[in-house]
């Protein structure tokens, strides 16, 4: 128990503010993934494709993914890569950090699977084998 608080009170303002986001955030991307058609929760498609990921490795966005991870993992939802990565995608561009969410397939065997991921400075490995159909 003494370990949860020392990591609480090491957090830094930025680190605390993600967290607050993510208490309003997360419930109203899964309420809105549920319940309401997807031009509600979906970003409004870019006119021109989104650049590619730069090779700078972004640390303020794997620590804004750690955290929202760190929140899904104490929450009464079960994320599914759409609501982690929705979740994720408005808090980096609510606090100005560049990022593309990312929506794509790909055919295994006899089945076609989906998955959604958020890029923030670089391809993200778990989206290997992916095509990227809707990039916003």
């Amino acid at each position: 128990m003494t370990t949860s608080w020392s990591k609480l009170r090491g957090l830094s303002r930025g680190d605390w503010a993600v967290l607050l986001r993510c208490l309003w955030t997360i419930p109203g991307v899964e309420f809105s993934v549920r319940w309401r058609a997807p031009r509600h929760w979906l970003p409004a498609p870019a006119a021109t494709p989104p650049p590619p990921p730069s090779a700078a490795p972004p640390a303020q966005a794997d620590r804004v993914a750690q955290l929202v991870d760190a929140v899904y993992r104490r929450a009464p939802f079960s994320p599914t890569c759409l609501t982690r990565s929705l979740v994720l995608y408005r808090i980096l561009r609510a606090r100005g950090i560049p990022c593309q969410l990312r929506i794509g397939l790909r055919r295994s065997e006899a089945k076609l699977e989906g998955h959604a991921w958020t890029e923030a400075g670089r391809p993200v490995a778990e989206a290997d084998g992916f095509e990227v159909m809707l990039s916003f």
